[in-house]
């Protein structure tokens, strides 16, 4: 699910998304990974690599999760008519059997410029790891680089 809310004529846009999904199998070991779900990266949790959360012991990804639940919100402020700034938050777990189970959330943080064209914007984000297996004050400067047309969502 997708929300958007004007906040200055269009000049200030604040955007979020909800997503959630869940595999209704008795035995993911007949489940191809293909059809399991990760976390990290452009599509759910900026700051952290692609597809690098699982449902794993520690957030390992090496195994993909029967359950995802993760949320994403942007501030978009467009400062001329071709160029535009963006903060955002994302937030992500992959769970191995039930969206209760004690699976840990990653939460990813960053900014990005836009520059709007006639097809779209093309967009650069830049986000770090917050929270979660592998963030920590040591590792909060790996930055993920993220380049792509339109908004992330």
């Amino acid at each position: 699910a997708r929300a958007y809310y004007n906040v200055a004529d269009g000049d200030l846009v604040l955007a979020a998304r909800a997503q959630a999904g869940y595999v209704a199998a008795n035995d993911t070991s007949a489940v191809p990974s293909d059809f399991l779900f990760y976390s990290g990266g452009g599509g759910s949790v900026r700051g952290f690599p692609y597809q690098s959360m699982g449902a794993g012991p520690g957030g390992d990804n090496s195994v993909g999760g029967r359950t995802f639940l993760g949320g994403s919100a942007e501030l978009r402020y467009k400062v001329t008519d071709q160029i535009g700034i963006v903060g955002f938050a994302d937030a992500g777990r992959v769970g191995s059997e039930s969206f209760l189970d004690t699976a840990d959330w990653q939460i990813g943080a960053g900014a990005g410029v836009r520059y709007y064209t006639g097809l779209g914007p093309i967009r650069l984000d830049v986000g770090v790891p917050v929270s979660g297996p592998g963030a920590s004050l040591d590792t909060i400067w790996d930055a993920q680089l993220y380049i792509g047309i339109g908004q992330a969502f």
